[in-house]
């Protein structure tokens, strides 16, 4: 989801209509059930406190989905943040893809972003997948602002190397600066354990972020959940976090899941706690590769510093 052009006022508000209209409706109504092949609605909290500052809360709304009518995938994107109450920044975002085979496909999207100060962002995206039940490859480029001369590229692999490991990559360069930015990724799932370790380089800095998270399954409906995460390298300071938690199933497909975590660092007079959590209703799965990868990367981060940090 992320061309964009650049809109009137008028088309705008109608371009919010129509894609948090689409957003609830096919969230909501089972008339539209043959044709979803992904939908995931989600609120994630996040509260910071410490001796050396007052107790910070944040919040982030998430709707999405997929929906697939002949040889087309239609996605329809609504995402919210929020400090304290306040509203910082909303994104709504659509695309179309033309669906050439099961295993490829290619398309557009656009998407705008109403900051709570300043003028609406407007910018654009161009994707294209191939995967198959053993690999996958995928690019994105998009353009977050069409003020902006600023082209990002993002290449994305994944393989399953084993029936239970799968093993992923990504690079991302950005036309305006020098050098890349990589992720790796290594995930386990078998049963009722799942395990994800993750590394980010950052281009600019000497370093990076190391993390891992992962759930275990007590019983059908209840979970435990741990995280770790730690920056590493001489640009960054020592700064790490662990976290605990669990989650509870309320019906099919509806997760609550809460954490408490610690963010320690020798630069700080005082621990940082963090409380996290999270509703999430989300049924399918997802076709686009790229969004996949997305939404787990910023999982990772909300099972640790949390998206707010």
């Amino acid at each position: 989801m992320r061309w964009h052009l650049s809109l009137s006022k008028k088309e705008m508000m109608m371009f919010k209509s129509i894609t948090m209209t689409a957003v609830a409706a096919l969230l909501a109504g089972p008339a539209f059930a043959e044709g979803v092949s992904f939908a995931r609605l989600s609120y994630d909290y996040s509260s910071y406190d410490s001796d050396d500052f007052d107790q910070v809360d944040a919040g982030l709304l998430h709707g999405e989905v997929e929906y697939e009518i002949s040889q087309f995938l239609l996605t329809a994107e609504i995402l919210n943040f929020s400090i304290d109450g306040d509203n910082v920044s909303t994104t709504y975002g659509a695309s179309g893809a033309y669906v050439f085979s099961p295993e490829a496909l290619a398309g557009l999207g656009l998407f705008a972003t109403d900051p709570d100060e300043g003028d609406t962002i407007t910018g654009f995206e161009a994707f294209g997948q191939y995967e198959t039940a053993q690999f996958g490859a995928a690019i994105n480029l998009s353009q977050g602002d069409l003020d902006e001369d600023n082209l990002t590229t993002v290449l994305i692999g994944e393989a399953s190397v084993i029936p239970a490991v799968t093993l992923g990559a990504s690079a991302t360069t950005q036309s305006e600066f020098d050098g890349t930015d990589y992720k790796l990724v290594a995930e386990y799932e078998d049963g009722p354990i799942f395990a994800r370790a993750t590394i980010d380089t950052f281009s600019e800095d000497d370093g990076g972020l190391f993390g891992v998270r992962g759930t275990y399954d007590i019983a059908p409906q209840i979970r435990a959940s741990a995280a770790f995460q730690t920056l590493y390298g001489d640009d960054f300071i020592d700064l790490s976090v662990i976290a605990i938690g669990g989650g509870y199933q309320f019906v099919d497909d509806l997760w609550f899941d809460a954490s408490f975590g610690v963010i320690q660092s020798d630069s700080f007079d005082d621990d940082i706690s963090v409380i996290q959590a999270s509703l999430t209703y989300e049924t399918g799965a997802r076709k686009r590769l790229d969004a996949r990868f997305s939404q787990a990367a910023l999982d990772d981060v909300q099972a640790g510093f949390g998206f707010a940090f």
